[in-house]
């Protein structure tokens, strides 16, 4: 369980290298600096969000390298690692430029595969769950989620981006399972038991240009000029709720979390420490309006059969290149 709501925000304007790293390194150097998360050769995972090709959706890829750069610098054996739900993670990192600039660091991108069924020993409602076994095996997992909206859940940081260590459309499975019985609420507290068993050990939530309106895809960038970084998703995704002016009782992961009986439950219990939050929110943030959260078994099927194909054709095309 997390007990640290310490969280540093950070007045960020753009997206440029030298910007992110001073900006990162204040964050960093509010819980002791980057050494005192990521000791030398530890196997670390930046995870990024992925979804889908569209760049609006991603993480910005200058901010995921950056922290894979300065990862890699601590001494750690680094990759970037991602299990979209729509095609392959290098055909997605390809259309924003992320692999380019990876590959141009030395940085290795990985698709997150290897499906393995784990015991969950801290949940109460989902105990076994499907994870990859290269998140698994990670040592630390630095969580970089994009602030976006989101049409089943309102709201996706942190807590979220952590359900992309589910192997492509298992998710879908997922989406299946977690809303058997009528009670659509159990599949935000299956994703909150995700982030659980894996454990980030540190989310940096880019919200330099979130994402409003029809998230977590389809949406229109906002720029609000911050990044938020704490050890405990739960607080992050608190003080990102705030920062888009959102009541967490509307938010149903927040909703599960309270739920879980995880710590903090409302931005009261935050220590926010960094620069002026009240100066950062945007007041009229577009948020869509929700649709149901039901995956059918025939929806399921075309979504895995959709994404094999996906798969498929981004592994011919990378060998014909």
């Amino acid at each position: 369980m997390w007990n640290d709501n310490r969280v540093h925000i950070v007045k960020t304007d753009e997206y440029k290298p030298e910007l992110l790293r001073e900006s990162l390194e204040r964050i960093f150097s509010a819980f002791g600096g980057i050494e005192n998360i990521i000791k030398p050769n530890q196997r670390v995972i930046v995870k990024p969000n992925l979804i889908a090709k569209r760049f609006e959706s991603q993480t910005n890829p200058v901010l995921t390298v950056e922290l894979a750069r300065m990862s890699k610098q601590a001494g750690a054996d680094v990759i970037i690692a991602d299990s979209p739900a729509w095609a392959s993670i290098k055909y997605n990192a390809k259309h924003s430029g992320l692999l380019k600039l990876a590959d141009k660091c030395d940085i290795p991108i990985r698709q997150l595969s290897k499906p393995l069924i784990v015991n969950n020993p801290q949940a109460k409602y989902f105990h076994r769950l499907i994870i990859s076994k290269d998140a698994l095996n990670a040592d630390i997992i630095i969580n970089v989620p994009k602030l976006k909206t989101h049409q089943q859940l309102k709201l996706s940081g942190g807590i979220k981006n952590m359900f992309g260590c589910v192997p492509g459309k298992l998710k879908a499975w997922w989406h299946f399972k977690g809303t058997q019985g009528n009670d659509e609420s159990k599949f935000a507290v299956m994703i909150v038991e995700t982030c659980l068993l894996l454990k980030p050990a540190f989310t940096i939530v880019d919200a330099i240009d979130a994402m409003e309106g029809f998230g977590p895809i389809s949406g229109s960038l906002r720029h609000i000029g911050a990044l938020i970084g704490s050890p405990n998703p739960v607080a992050a995704d608190v003080v990102s709720a705030r920062l888009v002016n959102c009541e967490i009782e509307s938010v149903p992961i927040l909703q599960a979390t309270k739920k879980l009986g995880l710590s903090p439950d409302n931005f009261d219990e935050i220590d926010l420490t960094g620069d002026d939050i009240e100066q950062l929110i945007v007041k009229d943030f577009d948020f869509p309006e929700l649709i149901p959260i039901r995956f059918s078994l025939v929806r399921v099927a075309k979504s895995i059969a959709k994404q094999i194909a996906m798969l498929s054709n981004a592994k011919v095309t990378g060998r014909n290149k």
